[in-house]
């Protein structure tokens, strides 16, 4: 039996894999592919097991789960899979296990080896996209949630790089789990969640639930009218608004935030990973070195926060009671 866990990356379709396996679980099962829940021990079911991981890395208890809980997830998965037929495997997921430091993966794969039996091969599922535009997607998440300001750029990429180097991440997990993993060329369309199940020998074809749109960050432009509601002293709850507004009025200004600089400093610090990573994974060749989803892309200009400010006064005009986008 082997368990195939899905780190991610984030920004990858995993709301998606997650939504899809989440709600064919029946069909995946008749396929021969478990995707199991936390209702197994007696917890509210949950679409990802983000926090499963969470707690056994941190060794923390959160509200809905403790770690005792989590651990017993965790020892029943074997069983699960024996008990419904030997040649069952598992798949779970839980792209948190991406962004985690050395040392707290080290303690996730020291409690998940400790909680299966002999024999239960754990092998990483590692989805990719090209660097530019996973730096540039990922960047702009982070302002749909945030309650302070995200820090500039530069300094965010300088701080996350070691997440970058994909050589180094697939090394990293196939050391901890003793596996080759799973890569998986990130192309978004209708076909990647298809081609994705097939790496489990399990075709999705007839699937009770289809596959759900996919979570879509802010533009940029969205992100910067996000930037001037928190300085006027917007609340969070007026952002949490605005981000309803984005989702809805969706726009693509063709804007990155992704400069010159930026991309020299990719560059200098991950070409000799990326050579080697694309040398021993041909199939990624092309997508690690795309960069057609940036060159019809502008850099920042100024008079995209004359556009922020258009949508910050088109998003009040649509909240009456809001004065300037600060209060209720």
């Amino acid at each position: 039996m082997t368990i195939y866990l899905h780190v991610g990356s984030h920004k990858t379709g995993t709301t998606a894999i997650q939504d899809f396996a989440f709600y064919n679980t029946e069909f995946l099962a008749k396929k021969g592919l478990l995707y199991p829940n936390l209702d197994m021990v007696g917890l509210q079911p949950k679409r990802s097991h983000l926090d499963v991981v969470e707690v056994l890395a941190s060794r923390v208890s959160k509200k809905n789960i403790s770690v005792q809980k989590a651990q017993e997830f965790i020892s029943r998965l074997a069983d699960s899979g024996i008990d419904s037929n030997s040649k069952k495997n598992i798949f779970l997921s839980a792209e948190n296990l991406f962004r985690f430091s050395d040392s707290v993966l080290g303690t996730f794969a020291e409690d998940i080896k400790a909680c299966l039996p002999a024999g239960v091969e754990v092998v990483p599922v590692i989805c990719l996209r090209d660097v530019y535009s996973f730096v540039d997607s990922l960047y702009r998440n982070s302002f749909r949630p945030y309650k302070r300001r995200p820090p500039p750029v530069s300094k965010w990429v300088e701080e996350r790089i070691q997440n970058f180097d994909y050589a180094a991440v697939v090394k990293k997990f196939e050391s901890l789990f003793g596996s080759k993993s799973i890569l998986v060329p990130y192309i978004p369309g209708p076909l990647y969640l298809k081609n994705f199940f097939l790496n489990f020998d399990v075709d999705i074809e007839g699937a009770a639930h289809p596959v759900k749109s996919k979570n879509i960050s802010l533009d940029v432009v969205d992100c910067i009218a996000k930037n001037l509601l928190y300085e006027l002293g917007a609340s969070p709850l007026i952002l949490d608004y605005y981000n309803k507004f984005a989702r809805n009025n969706q726009i693509n200004s063709k804007y990155t935030f992704l400069g010159k600089e930026i991309i020299n400093f990719l560059d200098a610090k991950l070409e000799s990973s990326q050579r080697e990573f694309c040398s021993a994974n041909p199939e990624f060749q092309g997508l690690m070195l795309e960069q057609d989803s940036l060159k019809e892309r502008k850099l920042l200009d100024g008079e995209e926060e004359s556009l922020a400010w258009q949508r910050v006064q088109e998003f009040c005009s649509k909240r009456p009671r809001l004065r300037s986008g600060m209060e209720a």
